[in-house]
């Protein structure tokens, strides 16, 4: 009887007689799975998984009330000592428990701190996911006095020198990228407290949120509390929002006056000075491309919540997909809607002038514009380089 942790055995299935015909497939299915897993590797716990797969289950709801018997070991023979374990406490934390419909209620705890199991094992995580999907539609939810709560200084002001720039970096992951840049900017300032290096704010934003609460975590570990935040989020959904908010606490931090979320203040000197989206998901199939993160919606919104010479840097592994974002960067300008142009205006001005006028040439890691903005490598780039991999870059100056 002990093929498999969840184990199911012929006499169960014989049991569902009188059960409907999915019922008894299921069941039956979860059986040849565990037997194949245990013929081909006993140590696999594959049985649940593969059933899941095949059916859709905890999604779908079965007449017959399932419950799969975990056992204490895989050598017990004691059936006394069986756990039971009902695969409702296996549905996701988004999911609503009364409901499979796809609305937004449905999903709103998604990027909910407080609702969120932690994943056991914290170095395995989904690596790509579908940001078009019902479930990554839905704002997120953000802490009480958000920025507020979260930064120490939020002043900006271009006049003054007690002022922060802010670093928004798209598809942080983990935030191994801005954990070592602000460390490093930060252990200059201590050397030598002209250079001012010390005066960045850092935002990542992670799609995933189990991902992006791991990430979260390892601020405090390198000693980044109250300069840097990452929020679980979709960028082409909650961008504009979070903007929107910080740049009127910014405001409002500068003026000593409250500042309402809705709406910017347009005369207020916009903190976001560097824009980074690094190696994001290549999505490489045609059908798939709408799914990609750089989108001329996308960069209508940081062109709204960015000054003159603010910058964004790109930079991919996948040089089609590097060519991608910058074609869609450069094709979006005054007058184009979602990269088409209106007849009804003809202002063809860009609002990010790309560095490099040739799409066939790139930025190398040598080039002075890359190395003025100090940054450090991320994990996916020294992973690239180290296997003698080319690595695509390019930059974007906002205009005028």
């Amino acid at each position: 009887n002990v093929l498999q942790p969840y184990a199911i055995t012929m006499t169960e299935l014989k049991s569902t007689k009188n059960s409907n015909k999915s019922s008894q497939l299921f069941l039956f299915t979860i059986f040849i799975g565990q037997t194949a897993a245990f013929i081909m590797k006993p140590t696999t716990h594959a049985t649940y998984r593969f059933a899941i797969n095949m059916f859709g289950t905890p999604y779908r709801r079965f007449p017959l009330p399932l419950q799969l018997k975990a056992f204490t070991t895989q050598s017990s023979e004691d059936t006394d000592d069986l756990n039971v374990v009902n695969l409702d406490n296996f549905k996701q934390p988004w999911r609503n428990s009364t409901t499979d419909t796809h609305n937004s209620s449905t999903y709103s705890n998604i990027y909910s701190t407080s609702n969120q199991p932690r994943n056991p094992n914290k170095n395995r995580f989904r690596q790509h996911v579908n940001p078009l999907s019902a479930k990554f539609q839905v704002p997120a939810t953000l802490p009480t006095d958000w920025p507020h709560s979260v930064y120490d200084n939020l002043k900006y002001d271009p006049t003054t020198s007690d002022n922060r720039k802010l670093h928004l970096d798209i598809g942080c992951s983990k935030g191994g990228f801005l954990l070592q840049l602000a460390s490093s900017r930060n252990n200059e300032f201590e050397l030598d407290s002209a250079k001012n290096a010390n005066d960045w704010n850092y935002l990542g934003l992670e799609i995933r949120p189990s991902v992006a609460e791991f990430a979260r975590e390892r601020i405090p570990k390198w000693n980044c509390t109250g300069q840097m935040d990452i929020l679980g989020c979709n960028a082409n959904v909650d961008l504009d929002r979070l903007l929107t908010i910080y740049r009127n606490a910014a405001s409002s931090s500068s003026s000593s006056s409250d500042a309402k979320d809705a709406g910017v203040c347009s005369s207020s000197p916009s903190p976001l000075r560097l824009v980074s989206i690094q190696f994001p998901d290549p999505h490489f199939k045609n059908k798939q491309k709408k799914r990609r993160v750089v989108t001329s919606e996308l960069v209508r919104t940081l062109a709204k919540h960015t000054d003159p010479d603010a910058i964004i840097f790109i930079q991919s592994d996948v040089q089609t997909v590097l060519d991608d974002m910058r074609e869609v960067i450069r094709n979006t300008t005054v007058s184009s809607i979602d990269g088409e142009y209106n007849d009804s205006d003809n202002d063809n001005r860009v609002y990010f002038q790309d560095q490099v006028e040739d799409l066939k040439e790139y930025i190398d890691d040598t080039d002075e514009r890359y190395l003025e903005m100090k940054l450090v490598p991320t994990e996916r780039e020294g992973s690239v380089t180290k296997q003698g991999l080319p690595v695509f870059r390019s930059l974007f100056r906002r205009t005028a």
